[in-house]
């Protein structure tokens, strides 16, 4: 195969990026899209049946709550599919998801661009010793709950400090949630809001041998600011992995252990019942 064919189905902000990031890419052919602009990339709008009929991968840029179906009669179609985080609503559908794409010997790619950054990059080559941290988000108002809304961050956390054992929450509403990813060693903090009015605005603590602080796209470590490494654009870097995958077996940067593992936690941080705090 000389190219892969591609289409995109959600041609909005996500989809244009992914949109130019395929075109970019040498290894790949982009045919169409499927709702939203994809006359902004230069190519029609098909119907998502015509998408699945021509094209050898598909992109799936739509809004989260579609993702799980489309993925599903993306593959039952014979095509393989990258789609943008959350893959799906839950860990049962993902996992039945990955299984679906394994009986079909097809690549399900999960992008998670924020883990091909500067910052995620040296945070995970650290190895940090960590005795304590604190991970707070905030953003405009979205669709999702917020522990859904920070599948990102909750990987962010795992790539730095690997795995926790569990969760423990504080408060819950649909526009907040204050809670902590439980290790060994200690709590990682969590506070993330998506309210009216709030500007995005990412802040990583981790205090231990030394002390780590993220402030959005900056990162210092012991109060000296820590250079961080270039890339090609991170839409254009995981697209380059999503096609390695296809063509030439590549292992994912991102196991699917890890995918369904952070997506337990956002569903134990859904489900936990809130216990009073003691005064």
């Amino acid at each position: 195969m000389s190219a892969l064919r591609w289409g995109i189905l959600g041609v909005g902000g996500a989809g244009r990026a992914r949109g130019r990031a395929i075109q970019k890419d040498p290894r790949a052919e982009l045919l169409a899209g499927h709702r939203g602009d994809p006359a902004s990339l230069g190519i029609p709008d098909w119907p998502i049946e015509q998408i699945l009929e021509r094209c050898d991968a598909v992109a799936i840029c739509s809004p989260d709550a579609v993702h799980g179906a489309q993925i599903q009669a993306a593959l039952e179609a014979d095509c393989h599919v990258l789609t943008e985080f959350p893959i799906c609503q839950s860990a049962t559908q993902a996992r039945a998801l990955f299984s679906l794409a394994e009986a079909q010997n097809k690549v399900l790619h999960v992008e998670h661009i924020e883990l091909l950054g500067g910052v995620s990059q040296v945070l995970g080559q650290a190895k940090i010793t960590a005795q304590s941290g604190h991970i707070s988000f905030q953003t405009g108002p979205r669709s999702v709950s917020p522990a859904w809304g920070n599948v990102a961050r909750l990987h962010r956390v795992v790539h730095a400090l690997g795995e926790p054992s569990g969760v423990r929450l504080e408060a819950r509403g649909p526009d907040h949630l204050q809670g902590a990813l439980l290790y060994p060693w200690g709590e990682v903090g969590l506070d993330f809001r998506q309210e009216q009015g709030l500007k995005r605005q990412t802040r990583f603590l981790v205090t231990g041998d030394k002390t780590w602080v993220q402030e959005n796209r900056s990162l210092s470590c012991d109060g000296v600011p820590v250079s961080l490494p270039e890339n090609r654009g991170l839409f254009f870097e995981d697209q380059l992995h999503a096609s390695a995958r296809i063509l030439d077996g590549a292992l994912h940067y991102l196991p699917e252990s890890r995918i369904l593992r952070i997506l337990e936690l956002a569903e134990a941080l859904d489900r936990t019942p809130l216990v009073p705090l003691a005064h």
